[in-house]
């Protein structure tokens, strides 16, 4: 069957248009496919600008301390033997932990994350809660001679998260230079970057923002650190801080300020089981999150 020429004629425009259409919406479509699977492989791959701007919850972010920061309990990770256990249950303060698990209702399977653990080799703030009590959680430090520590130590804590980063002092992240050794002072410095999240970030990392217990110790920027928290969002039952002098309370601005602010957010002060240089805060607020997905 042959088309009238002047109908073949009108219709030649309009078989132009939806064969142009069609051609420029598959191109369309086809970039669109092309810069998503594109996005999707940067995921994992944030630049340093694109650390810096980020929000402490954006996505990208959390996956990416995820998948390059944090590493989850090592599969050889053995339980301590009773004998060692007591031998270095002296060590620890067993009457704090105890008192934390019973503040937060947790007697057992409570949520810790403790922020520069084992500094300069000191005992961890959880171990006790972890190796006693069967506590998880998250143990962070930035310092590389004492993540080394960490890492040997926490072979036997087959619960908890460890990661080599500091804290941010505001909601984005941060980078910081640390000494890895000490030099003569003949010889060139040895210095490591390291990455600095915000702590909220850390805990949408790990998982939950259902906290038992927070041991901050962040090398005297705690207060800042603490202002970083959207606490609307989270739960904290018990904060201890670490402050880095040994002053009366009254007498300490650090102490004051950090006081007047967990104040502000429906803290309390425990004087009872308080050390000069760890402040116990325990919230009275009654609320819960419904976030609560460890990985």
């Amino acid at each position: 069957m042959f088309l009238n020429p002047g109908l073949k004629q009108r219709l030649l425009p309009l078989c132009a248009f939806f064969g142009t259409f069609t051609t420029v919406m598959t191109i369309l479509i086809f970039s669109t496919d092309l810069k998503g699977r594109r996005y999707g492989r940067m995921r994992f791959n944030l630049t340093h600008s694109d650390l810096e701007n980020a929000m402490q919850d954006n996505h990208q972010l959390i996956d990416h301390i995820r998948g390059n920061y944090m590493r989850t309990p090592t599969k050889l990770a053995h339980e301590i033997d009773a004998g060692e256990f007591h031998s270095k249950r002296k060590n620890y303060n067993v009457l704090l932990q105890s008192k934390v698990a019973e503040i937060s209702g947790k007697k057992s399977n409570g949520v810790f994350i403790e922020t520069g653990a084992y500094r300069h080799g000191s005992e961890s703030e959880t171990e006790w809660l972890e190796l006693d009590r069967g506590w998880s959680g998250l143990l962070t430090q930035p310092d590389p001679n004492d993540y080394k520590v960490l890492q040997q130590r926490s072979r036997h804590r087959s619960r908890a998260h460890i990661a080599n980063v500091c804290l941010s002092p505001t909601a984005n992240p941060k980078q910081v230079s640390f000494r890895t050794s000490l030099q003569s002072s003949n010889s060139s410095v040895n210095l490591k970057t390291v990455h600095c999240f915000p702590l909220y970030s850390l805990m949408l990392a790990y998982g939950t923002t259902d906290i038992d217990f927070l041991s901050l110790d962040a090398e005297k920027i705690e207060y800042e650190v603490l202002r970083t928290l959207p606490f609307q969002k989270l739960t904290i039952k018990v904060i201890q801080v670490r402050l880095s002098n040994e002053l009366n309370e009254s007498d300490n601005f650090e102490f004051v300020r950090i006081s007047t602010f967990l104040s502000h957010h429906g803290y309390r002060y425990n004087d009872s089981l308080s050390r000069p240089k760890h402040k116990i805060f325990v919230s009275t607020l009654k609320k819960s999150t419904p976030f609560s997905l460890k990985i």
